[in-house]
């Protein structure tokens, strides 16, 4: 075998000379690796990070943000003692605030919130002086999930509004596809109840919309009235509501332990229409429909005409107490404007009664309304009274006017009625049986009286009477 000749280079390693660049390059891609690995290892471990992240947030929004004090780490999770968002429209306050995130979601092009709580929240909104308007696109450039985001207590404060308190406000959805879901959102207010939703919004427009849930509403004194099972559907520009209230289960009715949780069925809440406790179908006990259109101009086109529809209800299961007792059924339309309310109703009286039985001796009952802050004027008024009675005309309540009438102030009545066979043993008992015609003058304090009955020759009675204190 001959020798290698001099100078050449040794058998596998070509080229004669070490490869320095080669070696020079992974030594410092090695450098940068460790450098890069150090630097996620602060930006992740490290309080120090969150800190100086807030502080370049609130610098970059030019005074907008202010952050309080952080604890925690980016992939261990933080808290913040205090967040403040101020601007034109609103001013944002956050307090007590937790975050835990998965960062490896963020593989998958989703950012994961696995636990968002805030103790208290306070949301002030200003009258900014433009007219709100929807964007083209809520689009996000990558998914969200929520697993649960929880407010211990959320106050809104809107500009010249009442103050809306509420608690144990809780968030569960997702973002991905182009469409918004909310697994359920729900919230208890301590004044008006609790209410569950859950449904899905579209990311760009018009944003089509689906929302179902149950509201129970509570009184001032406490009691829950029967749960209200509410659908929305259409756009965010255009909006049909459907609510219907479910009816309360009779007393001592099988499988009636207590008011149902809002989200969960309640008794003979199986179907879309009511139902019995046999799980038969029933009428709607109370039903609401109307359009919303959130971001028209006035009040009037804002609503459609709402349409109130009741079967059977009764005092009693409204929480009214101290109410002459009925069962209405029956028919409203109310129209919304600027000005206050009016529509047509038309009631039926399934059990009329005498007043001394604290009952009401009406059957039926329809008229055109008009109500304001000021006034409340029923006309095309018709009342068909226990016994065949009825009386027709027009009533009207000032509520800027008040009179003392046996030692109450009340609102002024004022208004004329023509009343026709009405008979006073079925409006209380012990009086003698009538068949009263005439007509009935109201203003105040004053009363004017022109009546006669037929069925008593002779019997006929003028009377102009004013009663004061």
């Amino acid at each position: 075998m001959a020798a290698p000749a001099p100078g050449s280079a040794p058998a596998g390693r070509p080229g004669g000379r070490p490869r320095l660049p080669a070696r020079l390059a992974g030594a410092v891609l090695a450098a940068l690796l460790l450098a890069v690995a150090a630097a996620v290892w602060w930006v992740g471990q490290s309080q120090s990070f969150v800190n100086w992240a807030l502080a370049r947030a609130a610098a970059a929004s030019e005074g907008a943000l202010q952050a309080g004090p952080a604890r925690g780490t980016l992939l261990g999770g933080m808290r913040i003692d205090s967040l403040r968002w101020r601007d034109a429209g609103r001013d944002v306050e956050l307090h007590g605030i937790v975050l835990a995130w998965q960062p490896a979601a963020l593989w998958r092009r989703e950012l994961r919130l696995t636990r968002v709580e805030v103790a208290r929240a306070t949301v002030r909104l200003r009258d900014a002086g433009t007219t709100a308007t929807l964007p083209e696109s809520l689009a996000l450039p990558l998914a969200v999930r929520v697993d649960a985001l929880g407010i211990g207590r959320l106050r809104l404060v809107p500009d010249g509004g009442p103050e809306i308190a509420l608690e144990r406000v809780g968030l569960a959805g997702r973002y991905r596809a182009g469409t918004y879901r909310i697994d359920t959102l729900s919230a208890v207010s301590p004044q008006y109840g609790e209410a569950r939703l859950e449904g899905r919004l579209g990311d760009r427009a018009p944003f089509a919309l689906e929302l179902v849930g149950r509201v129970a509403a509570r009184l001032d004194g406490g009691q829950t009235l029967p749960q209200v099972r509410v659908l929305v559907d259409g756009t965010l520009e255009d909006l049909a509501v459907a609510a219907q209230a479910l009816p309360p289960p009779a007393p001592g009715a099988s499988g009636t332990s207590g008011p149902a949780t809002p989200g969960t069925p309640g008794p003979g809440a199986s179907g879309a229409s009511g139902s019995t406790t046999s799980g038969v179908p029933g009428p709607v006990w109370i039903g609401l429909d109307t359009r919303v259109r959130p971001f028209a101009a006035t009040l009037a086109e804002r609503f459609a005409p709402v349409g109130l529809t009741l079967h059977g209800v009764t005092p009693a299961q409204l929480g009214l107490a101290d109410v002459p007792q009925a069962r209405v059924s029956g028919t409203a339309t109310l129209r919304i404007g600027d000005a206050g309310l009016a529509g047509r109703i038309a009631l039926r009286n399934a059990e009329p009664g005498t007043l001394d039985r604290e009952a009401l001796p009406v059957g039926e009952l329809e008229a055109e309304f008009v109500a304001s802050a000021r006034r409340i004027a029923f006309d095309a008024l018709r009342v068909a009274l226990a016994g065949g009675g009825s009386a027709r005309g027009a009533l009207a309540l000032d509520l800027e006017r008040r009179v003392t009438l046996f030692g109450r102030t009340l609102p002024a009545l004022e208004g004329r009625l023509a009343l026709r066979d009405v008979d006073l043993a079925q409006i209380a008992a012990g009086l003698e049986p009538t068949r009263l015609g005439g007509t009935v003058g109201i203003d105040a304090a004053a009363f004017e009286l022109d009546l006669a009955d037929p069925s008593r020759r002779g019997i006929a009675a003028r009377l102009r009477a004013r009663v004061d204190g």
